[in-house]
């Protein structure tokens, strides 16, 4: 499953913050796609054109990659 993240306040020495499927306070979690292209294609939809997503993408502002769910020690 692929997620969609950031560094926090786009500064690459903060740790990377994910797209919620909701409100973090009420329950949100990180929302998965089954696919890299279904990713690009939710952003897309959400107002991004794909020039826009491709240059986020090289310029390291956000990232599409597989998610590894961290479980709580």
């Amino acid at each position: 499953m692929f997620a969609v993240s950031q560094h926090i306040e786009g500064i690459c020495l903060n740790p990377r913050e994910y797209m919620l499927d909701g409100p973090e306070e009420e329950g949100g979690e990180v929302m998965l796609f089954e696919t890299e292209q279904l990713a690009k294609d939710f952003l897309i939809e959400a107002g991004h054109t794909s020039e826009q997503l491709q240059h986020l993408i090289e310029e390291c502002s956000i990232f599409i990659e597989e998610y590894k769910e961290v479980a709580d020690v």
